[in-house]
């Protein structure tokens, strides 16, 4: 039986590279790890592989690190009619999280920085519960969701089980 270790990294499309990576630098203090592609890729085998259309152009992919998390990997693609992000109520993958110390303060980088604030920072409801554990969604300047998450507290589940849900270690 297969065990899962952990997830290893993220994927996401962006417009642009250079930009995409200013912003998660500026933001989350992330670091570019290497570029992965040294041509463009295309053609029916890229193709069936990722399932896109079989004119689509893989421009270039990007690994940064984002703290003790998993590694973002971003890529650029070029195709006729490239839709615009999924919002939360669409089917798929609709967004990832970032631990940060300071919520407060991450909203602000995310704005300076061109980037979206959904609503206001709110507490970590129900069983993510716990003094000064709270959220926030935001979107960087292309478009996507990235939530902000703040915990300072044990979660309310703790109380409940013996198991826990990976956090990076607490500063």
């Amino acid at each position: 039986m297969a065990i899962a270790r952990g997830i290893d990294h993220i994927g996401i499309t962006v417009p642009d590279l250079d930009q995409a990576q200013a912003y998660f630098e500026a933001v989350f203090g992330g670091e570019k790890l290497y570029d992965l592609l040294v041509d463009p890729v295309m053609g029916p085998e890229m193709a069936n592989d990722l399932g896109v259309p079989g004119e689509t152009v893989l421009e270039a992919v990007r690994v940064m690190s984002l703290g003790a998390g998993p590694g973002l990997e971003m890529f650029k693609y070029s195709v006729q009619g490239q839709r615009e992000p999924v919002r939360a109520c669409d089917l798929g993958t609709q967004h990832f999280a970032v631990s940060v110390d300071d919520i407060e303060t991450t909203v602000g980088l995310v704005k300076t920085h061109g980037g979206r604030v959904f609503g206001q920072i709110n507490d970590l409801p129900f069983a993510e519960a716990g003094h000064d554990n709270r959220y926030v969604y935001t979107s960087p300047p292309w478009g996507g969701i990235v939530e902000l998450v703040q915990i300072r507290s044990p979660q309310a589940y703790e109380a409940t089980t013996d198991r826990r849900r990976w956090q990076p270690p607490r500063r």
